[in-house]
């Protein structure tokens, strides 16, 4: 049996538009952060990815075109990546989250008061269509639920 894994999950809407009662679709623009324990590999692996950036930022002088590096990392990734779903999502476009440079970090999450140690933090932003079975009996003067359906899984 595989090791479970527990993942918090936080999403903040950022937008809900373009409703439309007759597909019964709409748009919403969201943000998540998620966050498990790191394995002792992915703090192996953000050390050097974190040292290979920090002496690639401090090089003076252009690397020459005969230098070797193709072991630097483009990104960190993790071991482990949660997999996220949106059932009812038709159309889903996956983004770097405004303000930050890369969807994975490794730190400790003391917004939350955890004493979990060091946690990968996976921040991304999205922006869906979700199709969703509207209440019309009292249109057009109704009130719709809005849903967004997730799953995490491994």
């Amino acid at each position: 049996m595989a090791n479970k894994r527990i993942v918090y999950v936080q999403a903040n809407i950022l937008s809900v538009s373009e409703v439309d009662t007759i597909s019964q679709t709409y748009n919403i623009e969201a943000v998540f952060k998620l966050r498990w324990s790191a394995s002792e590999q992915d703090k192996q692996n953000w050390a050097i990815y974190n040292d290979l950036n920090t002496e690639s930022k401090q090089a003076e002088e252009p690397e020459s075109p005969s230098s070797n590096n193709n072991d630097k990392p483009d990104e960190f990734t993790p071991t482990y990546i949660p997999k996220l779903t949106f059932p009812n999502a038709s159309e889903c476009e996956l983004m770097i989250k405004d303000g930050t440079s890369e969807y994975f970090k490794i730190g400790a999450d003391h917004g939350n008061n955890m004493d979990e140690g060091d946690m990968i933090i996976y921040d991304f932003q999205i922006r869906c269509t979700f199709k969703s079975k509207f209440e019309l009996k009292n249109f057009p003067f109704d009130c719709q639920g809005i849903f967004l359906h997730r799953f995490c899984y491994v």
